[in-house]
């Protein structure tokens, strides 16, 4: 028998029952500095975030989340959606995010727009509308969007960061994504 087994046959600890040292539980953020982040947001995130506050969802919870993925409930006015990974999915727990009236209002903008199978929150779109946010308030001449200024022997091109130009979903595992979320004040999932 190989030491791998052993450990895999082994008991996981229980919080309050052993001597290991337990680390305190991550709460949500402060009201007030969710307040103090808010005007800075785009569009896009700052209704992603309103969205997790609402419902309590996890950051990843809600980026895998396509329109077709939600499902109305006509007699009660109840939209739920159970997303195909969360955080007890090992465990077997199935995982509902229920969608009230304030969490319907920011969603039917995205239900209507897109189509079934398009993912709600798109990481193109989000740049898109901070690209064009950055352009309304600069003040001195631009070469235009994604064209960088010519330099000395150099030449005029598109440039995209090196990840790539983003795209239509986002991928949790992506720097761009947990950099993203940790910054709106949320932590993936």
């Amino acid at each position: 028998m190989t030491v791998h087994l052993v450990l895999c046959a082994l008991e996981p600890l229980k919080r309050g029952h052993t001597s290991a040292r337990e680390h305190p539980r991550v709460g949500p953020a402060p009201a007030d500095m969710v307040d103090a982040v808010r005007p800075f947001l785009s569009k896009s995130a700052r209704e992603f975030a309103e969205l997790q506050l609402v419902t309590g969802a996890r950051a990843g919870e809600l980026i895998e989340q396509r329109v077709c993925d939600i499902e109305v409930d006509e007699q009660t006015g109840v939209w739920s959606y159970w997303p195909p990974k969360h955080k007890n999915a090992h465990r077997e727990h199935e995982r509902v995010i229920y969608f009230g009236p304030r969490a319907q209002d920011i969603l039917q903008p995205f239900r209507t727009e897109r189509a079934e199978t398009d993912h709600l929150f798109s990481p193109a779109e989000a740049e898109a509308d901070r690209r064009e946010e950055r352009r309304a308030q600069r003040t001195t001449p631009t070469a235009g969007w994604g064209r960088r200024e010519e330099s000395e022997g150099g030449t005029l091109g598109l440039w995209f960061p090196p990840q790539g130009p983003p795209t239509n979903r986002h991928d949790t595992g992506t720097p761009d994504c947990l950099t993203c979320c940790e910054t709106v004040y949320l932590a993936p999932s």
